[in-house]
């Protein structure tokens, strides 16, 4: 029989030796990964459905992308509450190019200048700058002479610059909010345009009138504007007759 020392030795001892025994071991990054080769067979024939996600958890977003398209009286004018930037606005201009079918139809015009005379033809040639065949267009910030171009002169030489506006001519133009609110000159030069059917182009300088006059550019255009709901709000009470009657989603 062991006495209460020799009991307390072999404790230790043994308490020692698991201590010795119970070595870590240190995992590899291929140990680590999942074994997914049983369910590779359910990945794939997910994949392979034909599912239509848009459709199924945005609805009302391509019904009332398809009403703005299909539309053909009132200011053509939709709100969007979303974020503003860009990844928003490219997921919201894909949805728009799925509803707006395919058009060969030329809009704008081709300016033809010579010397202090500038004329505009009818469209012919979708290449020129001021034809459009319309089409999805989108800008997360905007400025004036992005968006309407510019007139410039070298010396005795005038040169027309196209705007997103011009580029857009015939199809559906997506902006955020926030560039219009903080720009009102630039929201009201847009809804003019839009309302009356044409493009004035104007001088950069409001003190210097054009050197030259320049006939307006028809336009066919659909807006869509997206933001939080405080800016639809308040383009929607901006008071005017055209953007209360633009839809809001």
């Amino acid at each position: 029989m062991l006495n209460k020392g020799e009991s307390c030795i072999i404790s230790l001892f043994l308490k020692q030796t698991n201590a010795i025994i119970l070595t870590s071991t240190q995992l590899t990054w291929q140990t680590l990964q999942p074994d997914s080769a049983q369910y590779q067979s359910v990945f794939s024939r997910i994949a392979d459905e034909e599912t239509d996600a848009l459709a199924t958890v945005q609805p009302r977003l391509l019904n009332a992308l398809a009403h703005l398209h299909h539309q053909t009286q009132g200011f053509p004018l939709l709100l969007v509450r979303s974020q503003e930037n860009r990844d928003y606005l490219t997921f919201i201009a894909q949805a728009a190019e799925r509803v707006m079918a395919d058009s060969t139809t030329l809009f704008g015009g081709d300016y033809h200048i010579m010397a202090d005379n500038v004329t505009l033809q009818p469209p012919t040639d979708p290449q020129r700058p001021f034809t459009s065949q319309g089409g999805i267009h989108f800008a997360e910030w905007i400025e004036m002479e992005q968006l309407f171009g510019c007139v410039r002169q070298y010396k005795d030489r005038i040169q027309l610059e196209p705007g997103l506006i011009h580029r857009a001519n015939g199809g559906t133009l997506l902006l955020s909010l926030r560039s219009l609110m903080t720009q009102p000159i630039l929201w009201l030069r847009l809804k003019k345009c839009i309302e009356q059917g044409y493009v004035e182009w104007t001088s950069q300088d409001e003190r210097r009138p054009l050197p030259v006059s320049i006939p307006p550019l028809p336009l066919n255009l659909k807006l869509v504007l997206c933001g939080d709901r405080e800016g639809a709000g308040r383009i929607s009470g901006a008071g005017s007759r055209s953007s209360r009657n633009g839809h809001l989603y």
